[in-house]
């Protein structure tokens, strides 16, 4: 192993203020990492050469020596793999520290330690983690990783992650885990496979993934920030299974035709919503989200016709600082353009104008039927007044009776003499 690193100086200064510093923070970024037999090793460990198990040895002895809390390495480049990857990843995990952060490094599992872990907070974005991480294999079967008990924050961005039932299967132990960033992964979710996860997170990303609407079906209860943007949802059902603490839903980037309900999210207050496949946003929906209090509906290619007028009030009513809906509407007015009618195309929702009457059936009819009823009725009185009807000289007319001699009307006949 080859490898330039930040600890090699700042552990070989003999200032003591600068040491007391270390005694706090230990950053290992490597550049490049050469995975051999045989190592090269700053001097500061007092030998140039060394197996790769006295150097991880070593390394420990320094970090317990210093009081570490924190450990990251990133970057690495692996180009050789003839050594155990099981002992380089039990290193990494049973570090005595509260941070462990390896990134940008194509690591593709990590094991469980062999005793009850004091790390906090775990981060292996851009790796090359799979669903197996933290799992082992025990007589065919995988066994879940129980001594991680202390982690709060857990971060996998950009891995290779795929079944979201089976993740949280692999954390369901980890009850301490608030914060969980699976964001930019290929991960979707096989319904009804059950999902298993601990009661304590709060906090879960799920963006950037090929995620649909049954995720839903498999989220922690106790969710309060939810973020699904840039996924493949194009509604939001009315789960069984409703989040009750859910305060912030990010939905941006999606393919939602209509606002969701907030019956499944009762105590939902932000709602975001931006870049979606919104038309004409159904108003009376957010009556039954009490707790909404911020909107955020811009960049959906909006229809500028009846069915918009309800939106469009509510959005200048937002403007007002006594509004009743109280909702304020983020990008307003600026992200909210017409996609049509073509002669609106492109114009603020603020600035159209959409008449009362040409959207109400009854107001439509009454203002057809009036004028021309009206004109009609004129235009006949006009005539009869105008023009009076004159009899045709070739025609002589005489009053008659009926044969029973009780209706009078009138004989016409051409050439009658009377």
């Amino acid at each position: 192993m080859q490898m330039t690193c930040d600890i090699s100086s700042v552990l070989g200064q003999s200032d003591p203020q600068h040491n007391r510093r270390v005694k706090r923070s230990c950053i290992l970024e490597c550049v490049h990492l050469f995975l051999s037999p045989y190592i090269l090793i700053p001097e500061l460990f007092g030998v140039l050469y060394a197996t790769i198990s006295r150097f991880f040895l070593i390394l420990l002895k320094v970090i317990k020596a210093s009081q570490v809390i924190s450990f990251t390495a990133s970057q690495a480049v692996v180009t050789s793999f003839f050594f155990s990857q099981e002992a380089l990843y039990n290193f990494f995990i049973s570090m005595p520290v509260e941070s462990v952060a390896i990134t940008d490094t194509p690591i593709i599992h990590m094991t469980c330690p062999k005793s009850q872990s004091p790390i906090r907070q775990l981060d292996f974005s851009n790796c090359a983690m799979s669903d197996t991480i933290f799992s082992s294999v025990v007589d065919d079967k995988f066994v879940e990783c129980q001594n991680l008990r202390n982690l709060k924050n857990l971060t996998l961005v950009g891995n290779s992650l795929k079944k979201l039932e089976i993740l949280s299967q692999r954390f369901q132990y980890m009850s301490s885990l608030q914060h969980l960033d699976l964001s930019v992964n290929s991960i979707g979710y096989d319904q009804p496979s059950p999902c298993i996860w601990p009661a304590s997170i709060t906090n879960i990303n799920l963006s950037s993934n090929s995620l649909t609407e049954s995720v839903f079906q498999c989220l922690p209860n106790g969710t309060q920030i939810l973020d699904l943007q840039n996924n493949q949802i194009s509604v939001v059902p009315q789960s069984i299974f409703k989040l009750r603490n859910l305060s912030t839903l990010n939905l941006n980037a999606n393919r939602l035709r209509d606002l969701p309900a907030c019956d499944t999210f009762p105590t939902l207050h932000k709602l975001l919503l931006r870049s979606n496949s919104l038309h004409a946003p159904s108003v009376n929906i957010l009556e039954r989200c009490p707790k909404l209090h911020i909107l955020d509906v811009s960049f959906n290619p909006f229809t500028c016709i009846c069915t918009l007028r309800g939106f469009i009030k509510l959005a200048i009513n937002s403007e007002k600082s006594n509004s009743q809906s109280g909702i304020e509407l983020l990008n307003w007015p600026q992200g909210y353009y017409c996609t049509y009618p073509e002669d609106v195309r492109n114009s603020t929702l603020r600035d159209i104008s959409i008449p009362e009457v040409s959207c109400s059936i009854g107001l439509l009819v009454v203002a057809i039927l009036v004028p021309a009823g009206t004109l009609i009725i004129s235009v006949v009185i006009l005539c009869h007044f105008r023009f009076p009807p004159t009899p045709d000289p070739q025609w002589r007319c005489h009053l008659t009776t009926s044969g029973d001699g009780k209706c009078p009307c009138y004989n016409c006949s051409p050439q009658c003499t009377g």
